[in-house]
């Protein structure tokens, strides 16, 4: 397994002692986050009933040892490592990269840089980084789909893109999301067309009054909590949603989706972008 720090510049620190900075034994807080599971008393019998579970956000404990061939190496060195997570610098990555190849980031920034004294080596420095993530969820390798109109109909071995045959794009698709949380998609829709798109699972749409996309037209609507954007060629358009649209997250497991764009031609094109949110990396 590796371990890299991305910075919010996208800079890598990996912890893997090529620059200096070796990842230790001893993490805390990396399988799981700390869940509120609050209960009230039960009327007329013993025990209690469930109120609400909350998952907290996440402090995660991460060990590192720094090294140098000289104490001026090492000063130069720690001061690299602290500025390097600096937490006002914006939020950053901690990142695992599993020997299957299979990655998960946790978003998030340091708390905290302890040094914990040291073993009288000059040229060694103990440390330990607490890693902060108000989103205490991993999120997983990003997923991609996309919807075309061609003839005839066929899936590809990989499912991509899936291309649906007629003047129309009105595909049911069944979406699994394999994570332990809800995932927020990230959508783009190329026109000609008229944009809908539904999930029947949970009963959420996103649709417009009165909107039609032209050829090249690209709307992105971005359902990130704290971002939740509609935009159309780079001017919002949030208030063409209609008044029961939703910026719609998928839910863990399989999400049936329908996903129009009618009056569609060749050109067209529906993507779908997200990453699945897992409580392990």
């Amino acid at each position: 397994m590796k371990v890299t720090i991305v910075a919010a510049d996208g800079r890598t620190l990996p912890l893997d002692g090529s620059e200096g900075v070796y990842l230790g034994r001893g993490w805390e807080g990396l399988v799981a986050p700390t869940a509120q599971v609050e209960t009230d008393p039960a009327v007329g019998r013993q025990g209690g009933r469930l109120r609400r579970v909350r998952v907290e956000p996440r402090d995660v404990d991460i060990p590192v040892l720094v090294a140098a061939k000289s104490r001026t190496e090492l000063r130069d060195r720690l001061r690299k490592l602290t500025g390097f997570t600096d937490p006002r610098r914006g939020d950053a990555r901690l990142r695992v990269e599993h020997d299957d190849g299979e990655t998960a980031d946790l978003v998030g920034r340091v708390a905290e840089v302890v040094a914990s004294g040291g073993d009288g080596n000059a040229t060694h420095q103990p440390a330990e980084l607490v890693w902060r993530a108000p989103d205490p969820y991993w999120r997983g390798d990003e997923a991609i789909r996309e919807y075309k109109v061609s003839a005839p109909d066929f899936f590809g071995d990989d499912g991509f893109p899936l291309r649906l045959a007629g003047a129309t794009i009105i595909a049911t698709v069944s979406e699994d999301n394999v994570g332990d949380a809800d995932a927020w998609p990230y959508w783009l829709l190329r026109g000609p067309g008229v944009p809908r798109i539904e999930n029947e699972t949970t009963g959420h749409v996103i649709e417009f009054d009165d909107l039609t996309l032209d050829d090249g037209e690209e709307l992105v609507i971005d359902t990130e909590p704290g971002v939740k954007t509609v935009e159309l060629d780079g001017e919002s358009i949030y208030d063409h949603l209609t008044l029961g649209s939703t910026l719609f997250a998928l839910q863990p497991g399989v999400n049936v989706l329908n996903v129009d764009l009618d009056d569609g031609t060749d050109d067209s094109l529906v993507r779908l972008r997200y990453r699945p949110r897992r409580i392990a990396p």
